[in-house]
């Protein structure tokens, strides 16, 4: 049997990064696995193609339920286009851009995890990367900077998304807390949910602008710059 040439890694590259963008674009079930295919030719010409699953458990990739009959565009494939040199730039300078290199991780990271209880505190972890200065008062961080920075997102959403982060990551709660006779979601349980699809869409957006927008960028990737700019203060008033 004759092998055609290996693809290397650096060469996987690009098709990589632009997966990885196009979730951010607008969110899809586009799987690394399923986009590999080795052939296979023999002496005699005939072929045989396989399936080449080579990273990790990226099998599937989840989205949530608003989103899962998205498809990538036209207009999609034209905004990826223009976003595709700050990627790189982020990637190729990524010691001054590791906080939203490290974001940019865990929210594709986050794609591949079923459960909600588990992958919302990686997205969790994403938004703090981007917005959180330092590790005390980050519910403070969380609460007063999301909303100044997403403004579709307000103070009491920003708070159902932190506290339901603590649910799960501290106190291993699961999504559904209260058991109904018709099976639909209790109202708090709902509040639970709504807040995990909020912070999908909280932490693309944050992302997006990234990518739009260097001077936001910049900010965001300067830590000493994010606190001069949009302050946190703790419950006695102090700055943290």
């Amino acid at each position: 049997m004759d092998y055609e040439n290996e693809v290397t890694n650096d060469e996987k590259q690009p098709i990589l990064r632009a997966i990885a963008l196009s979730r951010i674009v607008k969110p899809t079930a586009i799987a690394y696995d399923n986009v590999w295919i080795k052939s296979v030719y023999s002496d005699s010409g005939e072929g045989k193609h396989y399936g080449e699953p080579e990273i990790n458990a990226y099998s599937v990739a989840y989205v949530s339920a608003t989103e899962i009959w998205n498809i990538l565009t036209d207009e999609d494939a034209s905004l990826m286009a223009q976003l595709w040199d700050s990627l790189l730039h982020f990637l190729d300078n990524e010691p001054t851009y590791r906080r939203i290199v490290r974001a940019l991780k865990y929210y594709e990271l986050a794609h591949a995890i079923y459960f909600t209880e588990l992958s919302h505190p990686v997205f969790h972890a994403a938004l703090e990367s981007m917005i959180c200065t330092s590790r005390p008062n980050n519910k403070d961080q969380v609460t007063q900077r999301l909303p100044r920075l997403v403004p579709f997102v307000t103070p009491q959403q920003a708070g159902d998304i932190y506290r339901t982060c603590c649910d799960f990551k501290h106190a291993a709660q699961a999504l559904r807390q209260t058991q109904t006779a018709s099976g639909a979601l209790a109202p708090s349980d709902q509040r639970r949910l709504d807040a995990t699809i909020l912070l999908r869409q909280a932490v693309r957006e944050l992302l997006l602008e990234t990518l739009r927008n260097r001077t936001f960028a910049d900010m965001v990737a300067d830590p000493t710059l994010l606190k001069q700019t949009h302050q946190v203060h703790d419950r006695k008033g102090r700055l943290v």
